[in-house]
């Protein structure tokens, strides 16, 4: 190892990597945590994955100085507002991947939620496009479920405001029908009050398909029609 080696050992991380020859602005541009992971990293091994000017995938092996040049040519910028755990993820343009000792960063990426760089071996890529279809099934599958599950607790809900609606109109009209000294039974009772109900609910649905809708009008509409 020559002497200027054991000096670079020596140094501070960060002051290692402004000796290895990337400016102190653009250590400064990156966010901090980021540039600190990228000092205490910058003996690993880093790969970039790319569309070069004529459309096809680059990948290039770099240092962690040649990291910060490459993507500043590129256009990358970092991310701002950087998480401690989220270190990694340096550049915004550039998803992050740790594979098999190398760190990638890559804005030529597959389509699925992971982003994978498509320098990976297309196999891998293969896996994750199948796993991503095998999700977007199940929550499909568990959105009809839940779908279906809501309609059926809608029409249980209609039916239990049906029943307390004639049952409320009923009883409404034996009571006005005693106190008029009218004879009414109660199955007549019933009868006139699921017509109302029903008629009132028919124009409700016609204005506006929701179950709320059914629960409120209804009773203003019976309500008004004792009142005559």
């Amino acid at each position: 190892m020559g002497t200027s080696d054991l000096q670079l050992d020596a140094m501070d991380p960060m002051d290692r990597l402004v000796a290895r020859g990337i400016s102190v602005r653009a250590l400064v541009a990156l966010a901090p945590y980021g540039a600190d992971w990228l000092a205490q990293h910058q003996d690993d091994r880093f790969r970039m994955c790319y569309f070069d000017e004529t459309g096809k995938v680059v990948n290039e092996d770099v240092t962690a100085v040649g990291l910060v040049l490459r993507a500043q040519q590129l256009g990358w910028t970092a991310f701002e507002d950087l998480e401690p755990g989220a270190a990694p993820w340096i550049f915004s343009e550039a998803s992050y991947h740790f594979r098999r000792g190398i760190h990638w960063y890559a804005s030529a990426t597959d389509d699925t939620n992971e982003m994978l760089p498509l320098g990976f071996p297309a196999g891998e890529l293969k896996r994750a496009a199948k796993a991503q279809e095998r999700e977007i099934a199940s929550i499909r599958k568990a959105r009809e479920a839940e779908a279906k599950a809501a309609a059926r607790s809608r029409k249980r809900t209609d039916r239990e405001a049906r029943a307390c609606l004639i049952e409320y109109s009923a009883q409404t009209q034996l009571d006005k029908a005693k106190s008029a000294g009218k004879h009414l039974t109660a199955a007549q009772a019933r009868r006139t009050a699921r017509e109302l109900v029903d008629a009132v609910a028919a124009r409700s649905k016609e204005r506006q398909a929701t179950s709320d809708f059914l629960v409120t009008e209804p009773m203003i509409a019976i309500e008004a029609q004792h009142e005559e």
